[in-house]
């Protein structure tokens, strides 16, 4: 009887060990990396590491108001070549942020009010 209760300890501790280093273990997960101070200004030029190859792309942001459509434009520019052109009521906003930081990229985080994109 002995025998088996030092048994029965020694396997509950080692699963409970086991279950608290599988539920703390934080090592393969990522976490978003969100920050207003990675706001993307108007007609400023940044340079980051968008695919991870080593070389920071050219990133830039051409925001312009249209009054006949009363929409606010905003072209999205990598490399200086246009990428993507939003068009919002409300306007646009542009960050770059980094939603996983194991995969050695960055990613452009665009919020608008509503979607209306071309």
């Amino acid at each position: 009887m002995l025998k088996i209760k030092k048994i029965s300890t020694i396997v509950l501790a080692l699963c409970i060990s086991l279950t608290s280093i599988m539920v703390f273990d934080r090592g393969n997960s990522y976490a978003a990396e969100f920050n207003y101070n990675n706001y993307l200004k108007n007609n400023k030029t940044y340079y980051c590491d968008l695919d991870g190859d080593g070389r920071k792309e050219k990133i830039k942001q051409v925001e312009s108001y249209d009054q006949d459509a009363s929409l606010w434009n905003v072209k999205l520019y990598i490399n200086g070549k246009l990428k993507k052109t939003y068009k919002n009521i409300r306007g646009i906003s542009v960050y770059i942020c980094d939603f996983n930081k194991y995969d050695g990229r960055k990613e452009l985080y665009i919020v608008q009010a509503s979607c209306m994109s071309s």
